[in-house]
């Protein structure tokens, strides 16, 4: 008799909420709806020069614009938009227009919604309200309206977008490529997810985070969110079955180390995923090479795992920009050279690698002789 299949958990499940405009009221900041003709001018002036960097529009579908009535005329549109649904981010107390979100392919029926076309305007960049925002709309979602999964998606070359993934407690699932055209270029996009299971950990970081206790007289941060979200997290894995094994747990946590550490340019996601001497040496590596190899690209082949070790196959690119271990900037690109790397992983971190690399095809690509000692080839 052939064995049955492998199925999904079986779920008493009901479909989700739809959102609605109703406003969410946090300490530090309001979204309420998009209201294009009170707020375009304070969102003109807060993501247009002198005030802000036009930088803030290179991933987003619209902007940057050339005054406030064209601005008005793009929320409007937004204004009147159910999927995606627009709220703009108001400042307390004052209640001054500072940015906007959205909840977007918002599907109640598999309580699904992802949160998009954020931006924060200059008043609000780096702030406890920013923060307090994705919050807001996270614990709504989850909370209030009932869904299973909570997406973010960006540009995968968005290193800014990609950063506050990891530190809201994202978790990344992989790259779709050749997934959008924006703007007239190709777009490959970094999916994020924290689903149901997650969340309550990741809740409980943020709650502990926005306390007004974890501020200094400055406003500075007496502890980071990632941290707080790690150790929510880890007080509750005793509690919380982990439906894959723990090779595919760590298969996981390889893959993250690989994309939020080096790929998305993170070293402050080495806390959460690393430990021990090896993460000391990842913070004071991590830096200078990606100094030295700003585009610099590790593509996961495959990663085979068996209980707390993790063999993974790399392929790497990138353009050499800067000094790296003795060797100054010839301006040329490496593509497509394999490295093999064994990764042990001890209590949910990666507490060791080693490597083999194929240097000799990256050093030729590169142009640097290869002998006793470095030396660049100028021809």
């Amino acid at each position: 008799m052939a064995a049955e299949p492998p199925l999904g958990t079986a779920l008493d499940w009901r479909p989700a909420r739809r959102p609605d405009r109703s406003p969410l009221e946090g300490r530090c900041v309001m979204l309420r709806a998009l209201d294009a003709g009170a707020d375009a001018d304070a969102l003109y002036a807060e993501s247009h020069p002198p005030a802000a960097d036009p930088g803030l529009w290179t991933y987003l579908p619209g902007g940057p614009y050339r005054d406030a009535r064209e601005m008005r005329d793009a929320l409007e549109q937004a204004e009147v938009s159910e999927d995606p649904l627009f709220f703009t981010l108001l400042l307390r107390p004052e209640g001054r227009p500072v940015g906007v979100a959205s909840y977007l392919r918002i599907t109640p029926e598999q309580g699904v919604i992802e949160i998009g076309h954020i931006w924060f305007g200059a008043s609000l960049r780096q702030t406890r309200a920013a923060t307090e925002a994705i919050y807001l709309l996270a614990a709504h979602a989850f909370d209030e309206l009932g869904y299973r999964r909570l997406e973010w998606k960006c540009n995968s070359l968005n290193d800014a977008s990609r950063r506050a993934a990891g530190r809201f407690g994202f978790h990344f699932e992989g790259v779709f490529r050749n997934h959008m055209v924006v703007k007239g270029r190709n777009r490959d996009t970094a999916w994020y997810a924290i689903t149901d299971e997650e969340w309550p950990g990741v809740r409980a970081g943020f709650r502990a985070w926005l306390v007004p206790g974890n501020f200094d007289d400055e406003g500075a941060q007496r502890r980071k969110l990632s941290d707080l979200i790690g150790e929510a997290r880890r007080a509750q894995a005793p509690g919380r079955a982990d439906p894959l094994p723990d090779a595919e747990a760590n298969k996981r946590l390889v893959r993250r180390f690989v994309e939020e550490v080096i790929a998305a340019r993170d070293p402050d996601a080495v806390d959460e995923l690393a430990a021990g001497e090896f993460a000391a040496a990842a913070k004071r590596w991590v830096s200078p090479f990606q100094s030295a190899f700003p585009d610099f690209r590790m593509e996961v082949v495959d990663l085979i795992a068996e209980r707390d070790t993790v063999v993974g196959h790399f392929r790497c690119s990138g353009t050499h920009r800067a000094e790296w271990l003795g060797v100054p900037a010839t301006g040329r690109r490496f593509e497509d050279v394999d490295e093999i790397y064994v990764f042990r992983v001890r209590d949910g971190r990666v507490v060791s690698a080693f490597g083999v690399e194929d240097n000799l095809t990256r050093l030729r690509q590169l142009g640097i002789e290869v002998g006793l000692r470095a030396r660049p080839d100028r021809s």
